[in-house]
């Protein structure tokens, strides 16, 4: 995928046409669709996250962009992402099935990424290779500088493919420090908050302290500069705009100031 940084980037825009299967993993219950791409004419096959699905509105669509770029930026693999346009003609296509209701109430552009046929999810036993656990470690400092909950155990929102592990997932990432009174008064240090759920997460069965390569995660989110955050609101979709993103950038940039002390108070939380 295309950093947006890179001058040449821009966020694809999809058109479905062919509803394949509703997927059976995942609390919004995402949809697997053919889909032609306005600008190529080429065609794919696309993981959709209806507007009308649990934990769905257009400030989760926002975060789960947002999430994905700052992924990229950090080169974290991810899925591409796109804007899925769900037209009436489409709709009426799906009028037989099931998920009709949910078809017709997210009518408009959705949140999509590239369908990876090949991956598997996995589990907290797969053993990783030296490349996947460095990787593993990034994936890890990304979730607790985006306040993302929701990699665990029982729900790991990681892809494998034979190469590289891949992040999906992250309409709940950011939440917690959407507002000013849940914000930390010095965001790198890790509270009782950060680590309420430490137990479930996938990533520290996976990994070691000895894992870890400071200097080479605190380049990645040294990326994370003026121009990105720039960037990253000029390319958003306005009308998935989340304006907590005014409260939101500031508090992230503050982590990066003392990425130094981030990293390492992330470090020891692992064995």
């Amino acid at each position: 995928m295309t950093k947006i940084s890179n001058p040449d980037y821009s966020l694809s825009e999809l058109y479905a046409v062919e509803f394949i299967k509703e997927l059976p993993s995942g609390a919004n219950r995402p949809v697997l669709c053919r889909t032609i791409d306005k600008s190529t004419g080429e065609e794919s096959y696309t993981i959709i996250k209806l507007l009308q699905s649990e934990r769905m509105d257009y400030s989760a669509l926002s975060r789960e962009l947002a999430a994905s770029w700052i992924a990229t930026e950090m080169d974290i693999p991810t899925p591409t992402p796109a804007k899925v346009h769900i037209s009436p003609d489409f709709v009426k296509q799906v009028s037989n099935t099931r998920i009709f209701d949910r078809f017709e109430s997210s009518i408009g552009y959705n949140f999509g990424s590239n369908y990876i046929e090949s991956a598997i999810q996995p589990d907290e036993y797969i053993r990783l290779n030296e490349s996947n656990k460095f990787a593993a470690s990034l994936i890890y400092t990304f979730d607790f500088l985006i306040g993302n909950p929701d990699r665990t155990i029982a729900k790991p929102n990681l892809l494998l493919t034979d190469e590289k592990l891949m992040v999906i997932d992250h309409e709940l990432a950011f939440v917690a420090m959407a507002h000013s009174f849940t914000q930390k008064q010095e965001p790198w240090k890790l509270n009782d908050s950060d680590l309420h759920d430490f137990k479930k997460r996938i990533i520290p069965k996976l990994i070691k302290k000895s894992d870890f390569i400071e200097v080479e995660i605190e380049q990645r989110l040294r990326y994370l500069d003026e121009f990105f955050w720039s960037k990253m609101i000029e390319t958003m979709p306005k009308e998935w705009y989340w304006e907590s993103w005014n409260t939101v950038i500031p508090y992230l940039k503050l982590i990066i100031e003392r990425s130094t002390d981030f990293i390492n108070n992330v470090k020891h939380t692992l064995s």
